[in-house]
């Protein structure tokens, strides 16, 4: 009997040191903070580095956004896709309708829509107003 109260007493122990050696792995994002383009936890100076979850999933390196983030609509359904490099938009990106078809798809390049982006109505058909190629954010030409 000694030696179980011992052993369990030694796990609790490691367990305690264990979960302040680390940091944790996923916060909420409302337990985040931005100050000038920077997040933060609450109470802290350090720009976070970690992953978030919630209605908002994704990795902060060092208070920026960065790699793979999918917002959710509150049914969980996806929203939007984004792809993230030092907090700015950089690669695929996609938005979803409610119903779970897509309504937007291309690619960010330094933050600005660059090659063909292609945006559709919610019958299906593209939306040929908002559908082109982009260059730095410009529109060179209709789809």
């Amino acid at each position: 009997m000694n030696f179980f109260i011992n052993s369990l007493l030694n796990f609790s122990i490691a367990l305690i040191i264990l979960s302040f050696a680390f940091p944790a792995w996923s916060e909420a994002f409302e337990q985040l903070i931005e100050k000038e383009g920077i997040y933060y936890k609450k109470d802290s100076d350090t720009p976070f580095t970690g992953k978030i979850n919630g209605l908002e999933e994704g990795s902060f390196l060092n208070g920026s956004r960065d790699g793979f983030w999918i917002t959710y609509f509150k049914t969980r359904n996806p929203l939007q896709e984004a792809t993230y490099k030092n907090g700015m938009l950089e690669g695929p990106f996609k938005t979803y309708q409610y119903n779970g078809q897509i309504r937007s798809k291309g690619v960010y390049k330094q933050g600005k829509k660059n090659g063909l982006w292609i945006t559709y109505k919610n019958d299906g058909s593209v939306w040929e107003l908002l559908s082109g190629t982009y260059e730095n954010d410009s529109k060179l030409s209709d789809q």
